[in-house]
């Protein structure tokens, strides 16, 4: 583990961590990546990568939760449309 300090600063009406490129490049981790964290004792916080799901995964647990396809109604709604 190495040690990295960053800086916190003021981000429009948030606060955002400035990380270096080659801390980014440790933690396996790029711009835009979505990040959860836990705040542990003794001040600690930890940071945890957000595995980002498939499309086709959404897709499968509409399925999977009683969502239908029905062309007829998106038909009618294209028709109606125009």
């Amino acid at each position: 583990m190495s040690k990295i300090n960053s800086k916190i600063f003021k981000y429009g009406n948030s606060q955002a961590i400035s990380l270096s490129k080659e801390a980014l490049h440790e933690a396996g981790l790029e711009i835009g990546d979505v990040l959860e964290y836990y705040i542990e004792e003794d001040n600690k916080i930890l940071f945890k990568k957000v595995k980002e799901r498939a499309y086709k995964d959404f897709i499968k647990e509409y399925y999977k939760h009683g969502g239908r396809y029905m062309d007829e109604k998106i038909n009618q709604e294209a028709d109606e449309g125009k």
